[in-house]
């Protein structure tokens, strides 16, 4: 199983995924809540 966990916010979105052992997949980032956040 896969987990993200997102924390939304007016501004921005951070987003971590880890993987079934609690490992991180990725390393965590950031969304802006703009056009160009969304276009990435």
């Amino acid at each position: 199983m896969i987990y993200i966990g997102i924390d939304v916010a007016k501004d921005k979105h951070d987003c971590c995924i880890l993987g079934p052992d609690t490992e991180e997949l990725f390393q965590v980032f950031t969304i802006r809540n703009n056009r160009d956040g969304y276009g990435e």
